[in-house]
């Protein structure tokens, strides 16, 4: 009977026990809590904040720290984590213990960010503390942090202009249309800027503004390569732009060669890393076209023996040869080249004129001497004259090509006969044009001066040998042409022929006979081209003197 109550009063000493038990550790608990808060309230970091101030983009920065004092009883491990977007942050050390009392310095590094702007990132401590861990699961007891600030810089070299005026010229390509447009085309920091073909006398103005968009200073060094078509200033070996601050370069392009224009604008950004410099390279390239004949003045001298008596002229029977009261002639030939280079454009039209002939003067007897008029007397008869006969002719040069041109001197009298070329040279028309073969722009004018010096012949009448042409003429045997001329007292035959444009294809100088042949052949020997064509016949008299012909024209057919 007494195992009932026995039984009842053991368990209720277990639930005695079990509750003593409870609040024990309840207790411990409760007073461990409450050091632990004590103790994490010892626990600092500073500074709180770090700022870097300006870091150029993709560097790395000076070190900086911030210390953290562990104020608890207990050893304190230390982590040290980063938090939200922090690429580019590297702290030294990552983990760390500190002794209770102790200290510890964490290192900062921002290394090679490459994004410029503002930079903010937070550090955020941890410790192995159990109520620490257990108040990281609740945002509104974060953990000790440090926030790290810095404004990341970087200079940034931008073309922010590019343009281009063009004056003068009559801005015609091949197709007629106005050539305003640059073509632009761009192949990594090469920009290229194609003009195409300038026209003569057109300038080109390229304007190009440079900006520096980054938020640093820059340091740049403008220079170039060019000939002497480019004029350009700007150039320097270093200019310092601020952020938004801008420099500019001009260069005026003018064809003075001709030919291809090829010049390059190199900038350069100095003083930076290597990653950071940038460098642009401005190719311009064209066709400048320029017209240059030359000689541009020259001076031709003919000098001719002629036969007078007494003052008087002797007029020769045969109507096929000059009516000049004298007899000889002299020719020279000077050679026009156009220098130039270009296209379509550099092809030059060349027009002569011979303009302001006059006669200075005829021998005349003054007490048994010869004497010189003193007064210049004009005259309108052609003592000067191109091959064709005429005082007049035209012809085009291709960019480095050539025309030679023949003058005869025939004079009337003894003396001095003094005149001009008038030479104008336009420039052709664009193969656009409706009116291509109208004359073009001006390029130049000059004169080619002439003198013709009529000597008379020292001997009389009475001991000259008679010299005169009856009968003289061109034939033609197959492919075979006979010049040939009959008279008194020709000794030697002398045969010219010309093209159209007055070029001398043919001279057999002075042979001992009455007869030429000859085969028509261009000096490559090839078979010359069928077309008209100009001859002169000269004859020698025994004693020098020289007779020629009038200037005929023949046609050449096969």
């Amino acid at each position: 009977m007494m195992r009932g109550p026995v039984l009842a009063s053991a368990r209720y000493m277990m639930f005695l026990f079990l509750i003593v038990i409870a609040f024990g550790w309840v207790a411990p608990v409760s007073l461990d809590t409450q050091a632990a808060s004590q103790n994490n309230q010892s626990f600092q970091v500073s500074p709180n904040r770090l700022d870097f101030g300006n870091v150029p983009v993709n560097t790395i920065s000076q070190p900086k720290s911030f210390t953290i004092t562990n104020g608890n009883k207990n050893n304190l491990s230390v982590s040290v984590e980063l938090k939200s977007n922090c690429t580019g942050l590297r702290t030294s050390p990552t983990k760390t213990t500190i002794p209770a009392g102790g200290s510890a310095a964490i290192q900062v590094t921002l290394e090679r960010i490459q994004i410029p702007g503002s930079f903010h990132c937070t550090i955020t401590v941890l410790t192995n503390d159990f109520f620490s861990n257990q108040k990281s699961g609740n945002n509104n007891s974060p953990f000790p942090t440090v926030e790290i600030e810095a404004n990341i810089t970087s200079p940034k070299l931008v073309i922010s202009k590019f343009t281009v005026q063009r004056t003068g010229g009559i801005k015609s390509n091949n197709s007629g249309q106005k050539k305003q447009d640059v073509l632009l085309t761009q192949n990594g920091n090469t920009l290229t800027a194609d003009f195409g073909e300038l026209d003569i006398f057109e300038k080109v103005t390229l304007q190009i503004e440079l900006r520096n968009a980054g938020n640093a200073p820059m340091d740049l060094r403008i220079s170039g390569s060019l000939n002497q078509d480019f004029t350009c200033t700007g150039f320097t070996n270093k200019i310092t732009l601020a952020p938004s601050q801008t420099t500019q370069i001009q260069c005026n392009i003018l064809s003075i060669r001709g030919g291809q224009l090829k010049g390059t604008i190199n900038i350069d950004q100095i003083n930076a890393p290597t990653s950071l410099t940038r460098r642009f390279d401005i190719q311009i390239k064209g066709l400048g076209n320029m017209i240059l004949v030359q000689p541009s003045n020259a001076f031709l001298t003919f000098n001719v023996r002629v036969f007078s008596l007494g003052g008087a002229s002797s007029m020769a029977d045969d109507s096929s040869i000059l009516t000049s009261a004298l007899t000889g002639s002299a020719s020279q030939s000077i050679t026009f080249t156009n220098q130039g280079q270009g296209g379509d454009l550099a092809i030059a039209n060349v027009e002569l004129k011979i303009e302001n002939v006059e006669h200075q003067g005829s021998s005349k007897k003054s007490g048994g001497k010869s004497s010189v008029s003193s007064s210049a007397t004009s005259t309108k008869a052609k003592l000067f004259r191109f091959v064709n006969g005429t005082d007049q002719m035209t012809f085009s040069l291709d960019p480095r090509g050539s025309q030679r041109v023949t003058v005869l001197y025939i004079p009337q009298e003894p003396g001095l006969d003094q005149g001009v070329i008038h030479v104008t040279v336009s420039q052709q028309s664009p193969s656009g044009s409706s009116k291509k073969s109208s004359k073009g722009k001006q390029v130049q004018e000059f004169f080619i001066n002439l003198r013709g010096i009529a000597t008379p012949s020292t001997q009389t009448q009475s001991n000259q040998s008679p010299l005169a042409i009856s009968r003289s003429g061109l034939g033609q045997t197959g492919d075979d042409w006979t010049f040939f001329a009959q008279g008194q007292g020709l000794e030697a035959l002398r045969a010219e022929v010309f093209t159209l444009d007055g070029e001398r294809i043919y001279d057999s100088g002075f042979v001992p006979q009455e007869t030429l042949h000859w085969r028509p052949r261009t000096q490559g020997s090839d078979p010359l081209a069928n077309g008209i064509y100009f001859y002169l016949l000269t004859v020698r008299g025994q004693d020098g003197r020289t007779i020629s012909t009038e200037i005929r024209k023949f046609a050449l057919l096969r």
